[in-house]
């Protein structure tokens, strides 16, 4: 049987129909009947799974095999997951499949990086088989400002000239099928990215080629770009994080190409262009 943590985000809803395509048994945490329901569609088995409750978790590890671990972001997400592959070594699983992040460092200032580098150490050192991911920047989180590109037609972010080597979901939840189903990965840390790196410009150009309109990129202070995730909602740590992240893409830490994605697939990795074909009335 095998376990997806994370199962309703971008990276799970893509996960969960290859898995369950395989024809293993799959289970997918959840917390609510909403979760549940998008669970069911796509054939997998939901299973309440809540950090903030372990006796939850307890029961949803339970005679499971193969576990791919993906947390929501939280101040508190390495302790949650150090908890997480505690329960699952209890519980005999064999091999786990961390969604880590690019730029996952003890000493970075940006806690989500910390946060990472530490359950990447718990894993390393618990003793179950397992396989480490570190996707760049999804490409799917240009989704996330599809509102304003279509009244604005504009992106927005910090990033300066920086290119990035931005990957889709679709590739990150295959190559964790493949770690979670075939041989020769245990002990592995892969870098996951798209098929070239590109700055904000790129993106708002092919956009623009896409969309049939002029849509232009907007370089904002860091601190002003944190100020207005925050009046999204976006909790205030969060909000800093994202800026910080900017940070880095404007430095270029996050433009190298990776050959892992199309080593372990035997394909090239999905290119901006296509992503954006691909969910082209997202940005309409």
């Amino acid at each position: 049987m095998l376990l997806v943590f994370g199962g309703t985000g971008k990276v799970g809803r893509a996960l969960l129909p290859l898995l369950v395509a395989s024809g293993r048994p799959v289970r997918a945490t959840v917390r609510s009947a909403e979760a549940a329901e998008i669970v069911s569609r796509q054939g997998a088995i939901p299973v309440l799974g809540d950090l903030d409750r372990p006796a939850t978790l307890r029961e949803a590890l339970s005679g499971i095999s193969r576990l791919f671990l993906l947390t929501p972001p939280r101040e508190d997400e390495a302790e949650r997951k150090a908890e997480v592959i505690d329960l699952a070594r209890k519980a005999g699983v064999a091999q786990v499949v961390l969604l880590s992040g690019a730029g996952a460092e003890g000493e970075s200032p940006i806690s989500q990086a910390r946060a990472h580098a530490a359950a990447e150490a718990h894993l390393r050192t618990s003793g179950l088989g397992h396989a480490i991911l570190r996707p760049a920047y999804f490409m799917d989180n240009l989704a996330a400002q599809a509102g304003v590109i279509r009244s604005l037609g504009a992106l927005f972010g910090n990033a300066g000239q920086g290119r990035i080597a931005m990957v889709d979901a679709r590739d990150i939840a295959a190559v964790a099928m493949a770690c979670l189903l075939e041989e020769g990965h245990a002990g592995a840390t892969y870098h996951l990215t798209g098929p070239e790196a590109l700055s904000f410009e790129n993106v708002a150009a092919s956009l623009g080629t896409l969309l049939g309109r002029t849509i232009g990129y907007q370089d904002l202070p860091g601190d002003a770009l944190s100020s207005a995730l925050a009046q999204q909602g976006y909790p205030a740590w969060l909000a800093r994080d994202l800026a910080l992240l900017g940070e880095d893409f404007a430095r270029g830490r996050h433009a190298p190409v990776s050959e892992d994605v199309g080593r372990i697939l035997g394909r090239s990795p999905i290119p901006l262009r296509q992503y954006l074909r691909d969910h082209a009335e997202v940005f309409r």
